[in-house]
C-alpha cells in the first residue's frame, strides 16, 4: 500500500474527519467564525497527508453498503435518508481540517466554506477529476500563483465553450493559502460574521460566483453542522 493510500485509510478509520494540522486553528474552527489574518501575521500550516480523492474511493459503495462501511467506524448513519447526503457527510468529516484552516485565515465560517467546496469542486459527493489533480477547493481560475490546469467551465471564446485556466495548488496547505487569499480580497470583507443566507448572498453579488444560485449554497452550508454531529 503506497503512503497516499494508507494516509487515507488513515483518516477514515479515525472517522473520517480528524486530522490533525495544528490544535489552535482547529479549536478556533470549531469555535465558530474564523479570524483573518493580519498583515504580516505568520500562521504555519503542519504538513498534512491526506488523500484528496476520498469521496472517489468510496463512490463504488451503494447506499446500504456505505451506510454499513460508515456505521462500522462509528457514524450515525440512521439520521441520514439518501446516498447524497451520506457522501456528503464523508466529505464534511473527512476535510473539516481544510475549512478550519481556511476559516481562520479569511474569516468566511467553515458551514460556507464547505457548500463552496460542494458546489464548485464535487458532484454528486465525489471529488471532481480537477480538485483530484490539483487541490483546488473553490474552483479558483488561474492567477499566476500556480501553474495553470485547463478544464472546461464557463469559459467560452467566439460563442463557443473553450477549457478554462485554473490554479494548481497541489496540495493541502497551499490550498489553504490560495482559497484564503482569494476570500480576504477587499470586495469580499463586507461578506465577514454575518449569517449563512447572508453570507452567500453577498459572496454572489461580490462576484465570487456567477451562478445565481445562494440560496442553494446556503442550504447546503445549514447540513454542515449536522454531518459533523454524525461522527462521534
Amino acid at each position: 500500500m503506497d503512503d497516499r493510500k494508507r494516509a487515507y485509510r488513515n483518516a477514515v478509520s479515525a472517522c473520517l474527519g480528524i486530522v490533525s494540522i495544528i490544535s489552535f486553528t482547529v479549536a478556533m474552527g470549531r469555535a465558530g467564525f474564523g479570524k483573518p489574518k493580519e498583515a504580516g501575521e505568520q500562521i504555519n500550516i503542519a504538513p498534512v497527508l491526506i488523500s484528496n480523492s476520498i469521496g472517489h474511493e468510496l463512490k463504488h459503495m451503494d447506499e446500504a453498503q456505505l451506510r454499513t462501511y460508515l456505521s462500522a467506524r462509528g457514524f450515525k448513519t440512521d439520521a441520514i435518508l439518501t446516498l447524497h447526503e451520506l457522501r456528503r457527510a464523508v466529505l464534511a468529516n473527512f476535510y473539516q481540517g481544510l475549512f478550519d484552516s481556511t476559516s481562520v485565515r479569511c474569516g468566511i465560517s467553515q458551514d460556507v466554506l464547505f457548500a463552496y467546496f460542494i458546489m464548485e469542486a464535487t458532484k454528486e459527493g465525489v471529488e471532481s477529476p480537477m480538485f483530484m489533480a490539483t487541490w483546488n477547493p473553490g474552483g479558483v481560475k488561474h492567477r499566476g500563483v500556480y501553474s495553470a490546469y485547463y478544464a472546461y467551465d464557463d469559459c467560452r471564446q467566439n460563442g463557443k465553450a473553450v477549457p478554462c485556466a485554473f490554479e494548481n495548488p497541489g496540495s493541502f496547505e497551499n490550498a489553504v493559502e490560495l482559497w484564503a487569499s482569494v476570500f480576504n480580497a477587499a470586495r469580499y470583507s463586507a461578506c465577514k460574521d454575518l449569517p449563512i443566507d447572508a453570507t452567500c448572498k453577498c459572496l454572489e453579488q461580490a462576484g465570487y460566483h456567477s451562478a445565481k444560485n445562494y440560496r442553494q449554497r446556503a442550504r447546503i452550508a445549514k447540513s454542515y453542522q449536522r454531518y459533523l454531529s454524525l461522527c462521534p
